[in-house]
């Protein structure tokens, strides 16, 4: 259901279901990124953080789940982390499309990095 829930933007909906089965089913890896996913949907981005963590601690492999704690990593405010998430998900030859969003990914913070050391530059 909780997918259901999340194919539908019922972020609270689905945030339940998803943590109600990893609670049950904690050693399962799938259910974390799901959860992280409604999370982040949610705009719950410490949430977030640790749900994808521990779906990565289980499944280090698990490309989107890293790749979405990148875009969550950015949303908290730490784009140097972000950027090893990215980095990562390139290393690892992802699928073409997932490829180029990280790529986009990787530019964004770059700049965002950039833009940062120019402005601590100026003070």
């Amino acid at each position: 259901m909780g997918v259901f829930f999340y194919g539908r933007r019922m972020y609270d909906r689905a945030i339940a279901e998803f943590a109600q089965v990893a609670r049950l089913l904690p050693v399962f890896p799938g259910i974390h990124y799901n959860l992280g996913g409604a999370l982040f949907g949610k705009g719950r981005f410490a949430e977030a953080e640790a749900a994808f963590r521990a779906g990565l601690d289980q499944d280090p492999d698990h490309l989107e789940a890293r790749y979405f704690l990148g875009l969550t990593l950015r949303e908290l405010g730490r784009p140097a982390e972000a950027l090893q998430e990215m980095k990562a998900v390139l290393r690892a030859g992802p699928p073409e499309r997932l490829r180029r969003e990280a790529l986009e990914q990787i530019a964004i913070l770059r700049d965002e990095l950039a833009a940062a050391e120019a402005a601590g530059r100026g003070r």
